[in-house]
């Protein structure tokens, strides 16, 4: 769990998981078997919370309660492949929570459906549950077929044919993606920009507020020219 909270700390209340609800729910975690379940209860409890709002017409409470179970329902699964059943009712569950949140967002969300391949993305290098998780969702029988299945995924063709602004923003930290990718990105692609945060972990989202205004100020500038 130390690991967990070394790498993940961030980027959970970054993205909207309060900091009491991730070290509560590491606090109850003794082993990774536990993770999904205590994942779990933290979700199950919001889910009360939003029920309960709603049947009183708090309408705001019972949105943002349904946001935070479906975060938490995903974190639960979002790298647990121990248990493949446990797995698919937890993701079944995020879903279903979010769908009772995003008509209240603003602006409300939308469903999409984009049609996707049957890729991944690779990495030899990655920690071990993340080499896991990656085995278990290519469908790989061994973590040699899943070395040979990442392998195949690269961007080394396409880069030279992107010919649109692009923004590659990188973190010094990050063990999934480490920096040099996206100096290689943006080294390849004529119109790329290039930002990296030294210190940035997964997601810079230990800079959370610095990168994601960056982008939208970026994007916004283009979106207007």
């Amino acid at each position: 769990m130390a690991v967990a909270l070394a790498q993940w700390g961030n980027r959970f209340t970054s993205n909207g998981t309060d900091y009491g609800d991730f070290t509560a729910a590491l606090a109850r975690i003794t082993r990774w078997a536990d993770w999904c379940r205590e994942w779990g209860v933290t979700a199950t409890r919001y889910e009360q919370v939003a029920e309960a709002a709603q049947d009183a017409g708090e309408r705001q409470t019972a949105a943002g309660a349904w946001q935070r179970a479906a975060l938490a329902w995903h974190w639960g699964k979002f790298v647990f492949t121990d248990d493949p059943a446990q797995q698919r009712a937890a993701h079944e569950r995020t879903v279903a929570c979010f769908r009772r949140a995003a008509p209240a967002l603003s602006p409300p969300a939308e469903l999409v459906r984009v049609p996707y391949g049957s890729t991944t993305l690779p990495w030899d290098e990655l920690p071990p549950q993340t080499k896991a998780t990656f085995q278990a969702r290519s469908g790989a029988r061994s973590a040699d077929e899943a070395r040979a299945l990442a392998g195949t995924l690269t961007l080394e063709e396409a880069a030279r044919h992107i010919d649109t602004p692009l923004l590659v923003v990188g973190s010094g930290m990050f063990v999934i993606a480490p920096v040099y990718h996206q100096e290689r990105l943006a080294k390849e692609v004529r119109t790329a920009e290039l930002v990296v945060y030294p210190d940035g972990s997964h997601g810079v989202t230990n800079r959370a507020f610095e990168s994601r205004s960056r982008m939208a100020d970026w994007m916004a500038a283009r979106l207007t020219a």
